[in-house]
């Protein structure tokens, strides 16, 4: 009996040790998984201000009673912009665009008449917006309503038809016609943009009165389709107003 009890003793003794033991040893589970803090995820949505600048090529039809042809010349143009964008949850970006540039002098021949210069002016538009967003990178097409005054010579001097005359004074009147074109804007903070783009802008028909140097008198209707390409760049700041951007947590 007594090696029996011995025996038993000396087995929970060893049981005993072997668990305080194990007690004492690293935990082998694995530690909770880290917080990482939730990383911004860009968006253009918001109210939007800028600048833009660039130049405009001439593409007006000029129609006298004796011949036709389009007008040369070309010039810069410089104006500001206002606009806001709605960025979809598929990476499309809609938007609006508004914006009014001054425009420059040109020299314009038609190929059947003397160079003249002709008076500056302004070229706004208002627009549409449909772009595609690679985070900070978005590629659009635009397309909207347009409006400025006519590119057309201060003097319409055809010496072979042995015609001079002055454009007169009271050619005034803004035309409305419509544009579309494209462009690329890349977002460098979130909330500065440079952008470029390209728009083809058709004002419709426009008819100008010139009048003799000599008699005073209006010696010719002349109509132009007025019409011109722009390039041109920009800079936007974009407010953030009411908007939280989204965000992607990561576990």
């Amino acid at each position: 009996m007594k090696i029996a009890k011995s025996f038993i003793s000396g087995a929970l003794l060893t049981v005993a040790a072997g668990t305080a033991m194990a007690a004492d040893l690293p935990s082998r589970k694995a530690p909770p998984p880290s917080y990482i803090a939730p990383m911004p995820v860009f968006s253009w949505s918001g109210f939007y201000v800028g600048v833009n600048g660039g130049g405009f090529i001439n593409n007006s039809t000029l129609t006298t009673a004796v011949a036709s042809g389009r007008e040369s010349g070309g010039g810069f143009l410089i104006g500001g912009t206002a606009g806001y964008n709605w960025q979809l949850s598929n990476n499309f970006v809609v938007g609006l665009e508004a914006d009014v540039d001054y425009r420059s002098t040109t020299t314009v021949s038609t190929g059947f008449t003397s160079s003249s210069p002709a008076r500056d002016g302004f070229f706004g538009t208002v627009r549409g917006r449909l772009g595609y967003a690679w985070d900070r990178l978005m590629i659009y097409g635009t397309a909207g309503g347009a409006f400025g005054n006519a590119i057309a010579p201060n003097v319409l001097s055809m010496p072979f038809y042995g015609y001079y005359g002055q454009r007169s004074p009271n050619n005034g009147g803004t035309k409305f016609g419509w544009t579309a074109g494209v462009g690329a804007e890349y977002a460098l903070t979130n909330n500065w943009s440079i952008k470029a783009e390209y728009l083809y802008a058709d004002l419709g028909k426009k008819t100008l009165a010139y009048v003799s140097p000599f008699s005073g008198l209006t010696t010719g209707l002349v109509p132009t389709d007025v019409s011109a390409h722009v390039i041109r760049a920009g800079v936007n700041y974009r407010f953030n107003w009411g908007l939280g951007a989204p965000v992607l947590a990561k576990y």
